[in-house]
């Protein structure tokens, strides 16, 4: 599959499709939806090759297109940058902050659970009975490298 690099000529600014003008504000997102990406790459394409968007056989070859997302990439570093993974919470304890992992765990039957007809395994904050910390809010894409780090690891 061809990658492609986009580079916006100015300011990018992800906010949700809600109008606003005198009186109202517009609400930022934290990154572009999928469909927001695939929109944009589709109209750059179609103006690029000169196409009309008034015939509908443009249209048809413009929703064959399909894309899997726009990730952060800074070229002067050679970076891919990924979104944070919802299975890490950062902690803030004494000063010093380290990355705990939530994963599904399994209930002990004799002392917690539901009484639904399946088993449920909820996720559970891994903190090592450090559960005195406040989570902290951090960068919301991590790099490459640091996004590898945290997959090949076990538990934290």
């Amino acid at each position: 599959m061809p990658e492609v690099i986009a580079t916006p000529f100015s300011s990018l600014i992800a906010r949700d499709g809600r109008p606003f003008g005198f009186g109202g504000k517009a609400r930022g997102e934290s990154w572009l939806s999928p469909s927001v990406f695939a929109g944009s790459f589709r109209t750059a394409v179609a103006k690029k090759l000169g196409w009309s968007f008034n015939d509908s056989n443009v249209l048809d070859r413009l929703k064959s297109i399909s894309t899997s997302g726009a990730l952060p990439y800074l070229p002067s570093e050679g970076v891919l940058y990924f979104p944070k993974p919802f299975d890490c919470v950062v902690g803030q304890a004494d000063g010093k902050r380290r990355p705990f992992v939530v994963r599904p765990e399994t209930l002990d039957p004799d002392k917690e659970g539901v009484d639904l007809p399946f088993p449920i395994r909820p996720a559970l904050l891994r903190d090592g009975g450090a559960s005195a910390f406040k989570p902290v809010a951090t960068a919301p894409f991590w790099s490459f490298d640091r996004m590898t780090k945290w997959l090949e690891t076990e538990d934290l």
